[in-house]
């Protein structure tokens, strides 16, 4: 009976055991975060800026924030330039089980500003939560650059339509749009961008943050508070944001000990893995962002004076020769290569010297009724050499042919024209000849994909070319 007893405890063991820390495992929440575009599909192309580059430098940031300041577990659909299609994104988060798919991309085709999409149909409560989360904390960034808030909208998507969990697509600001673009190169837009979208989803998700059961000091005894890793660094650094938290450890789960204002200067012993930097605040031990400084320049040594020179002293004269005409209205010829020489003379504006030397400081020497002199190179100037005829060529070159298009990498896809009028041409460049027009919103079937961005199809029987920058991609 003991024997009996012993192997039904062992069995409900192995049962608890194992579901229990599966149980454990769930409670830390899962996000996919989603660079749009990739590889061959740039996306939108506008003001010398690609979406596929911007739309995976946002997504790096809000991933590293999401994982430096809260206990999630984190994946991304791409960290590097390449092309996956829209069913393997949703696949990959679907088959992880993630708890949120975040799509990040940016917007074209006239306009300004932000807006954000979940599903038309098959929105849920958590779909519209995570929505209105982000999109209050991207509003207070929108208002301190000036920027419109386009709303909170719903669309039927690929990616939100076949993610099994809750999911949003964020377009953010428009690439062709100069104004949005110049915000779009600012690295400190990006980075106020990033945290409020990661803030956002930390707030939707009801994230624990890092230490956050932490109250005053870190605490080593105390699993919630990660060990800060210290790289040794040196220099001074300025600080560029209007007001700069310092805090006791190297992110914003650690508690605040003071502040720094705009302009100010520290100098920092040492750097973390996360790009915070150590330096000595009031006595204490401080931290800040290093998104938030830039290294003071350092200020060059002054050049050692020269030794005086002495009154007079000889000076080097190089070969040279040549005729050369003087430009100014009177020239004094002296003894020596500067004006603290005596006169011997003067020449007039046009007067032709032949020169017989160069000193290093520009002074020519010429020979002046039978003495040699010299005169200062500023108000000279060589004088032309009557150019030979050129030969007659033998016989006319042949005619150059006309340039042919360049070669086309396969792609296929349909995509809408965002132009009001646009010329489909024969080649991929306006200097090859139209073979007609596409409207605002027609459709085409691409064929292929040239180096620079122009799309190959078919057009009234024949093969012809479109820029890529009045195309959008049609959704799925």
């Amino acid at each position: 009976m003991k024997r009996n007893l012993f192997l039904l405890l062992l069995t409900i063991g192995l049962t608890i055991g194992p579901f229990g820390n599966m149980v454990a495992a769930q409670t830390v929440k899962k996000v996919v975060v989603d660079p749009g575009h990739g590889g061959w599909d740039s996306g939108a192309v506008g003001n010398g800026l690609l979406e596929k580059d911007l739309t995976l430098k946002i997504s790096r940031k809000v991933n590293q924030n999401l994982v430096n300041n809260y206990v999630v577990d984190t994946r991304m659909t791409r960290d590097s330039d390449v092309y996956l299609s829209l069913k393997q994104r949703t696949d990959f988060a679907n088959n992880w089980g993630a708890n949120l798919f975040l799509s990040i991309h940016i917007n074209a085709s006239g306009g300004s500003g932000y807006e954000d999409y979940i599903h038309n149909k098959t929105a849920t409560p958590e779909d519209k939560k995570v929505q209105a989360e982000i999109n209050k904390e991207i509003n207070k960034i929108l208002i301190e650059y000036n920027k419109k808030n386009r709303g909170q909208k719903q669309a039927n998507f690929h990616v939100l339509r076949e993610s099994k969990m809750a999911s949003i697509l964020l377009e953010i600001l428009f690439i062709d749009n100069k104004s949005d673009a110049q915000l779009l190169k600012n690295e400190k837009f990006l980075n106020d961008i990033s945290e409020a979208i990661s803030t956002g989803v930390g707030n939707a998700l009801a994230l624990p943050k890092k230490g956050s059961n932490v109250v005053g000091t870190s605490n080593p005894n105390n699993s919630a508070i990660e060990k800060v890793n210290i790289s040794k660094a040196t220099g001074t650094y300025i600080v560029t944001a209007n007001s700069l938290n310092v805090r006791t450890g190297d992110g914003t789960s650690y508690p605040t000990i003071g502040s720094l204002k705009k302009n100010e200067q520290i100098n920092v012993t040492g750097v973390t893995s996360k790009k915070w930097y150590q330096f000595s605040y009031k006595g204490k031990t401080g931290y800040v962002s290093g998104a938030y400084l830039k290294v003071k320049p350092a200020v060059p040594k002054p050049a050692p004076k020269p030794a005086a020179k002495p009154k007079s002293d000889p000076f080097k004269v190089t070969k040279a020769s040549g005729t050369y005409i003087v430009t100014a209205n009177s020239l004094n010829v002296r003894t020596g290569n500067s004006t603290k020489y005596s006169s011997l003379g003067s020449l007039k504006k046009n007067n032709q010297v032949n020169v017989t030397g160069k000193t290093s400081n520009n002074w020519y020497q010429i020979k002046f009724k039978g003495k040699t002199g010299y005169v200062s190179g500023a108000y000279l100037r060589a004088k032309p050499v009557a150019a030979k005829p050129a030969p007659k060529p033998a016989s006319k070159p042949a005619a150059k042919p006309k340039s042919a298009p360049a070669k086309a990498s396969k792609v296929s896809g349909t995509y809408i024209v965002t132009a009001s009028s646009l010329n489909v041409r024969t080649g991929n460049s306006t200097k090859h000849s139209s073979l007609g027009s596409l409207k605002k919103n027609n459709q085409v079937s691409v064929t292929g994909k040239t180096s620079n961005n122009w799309y190959q199809i078919k057009y009234k029987g024949k093969t012809g070319y479109i820029s890529g920058a009045y195309l959008k991609m049609k959704a799925v």
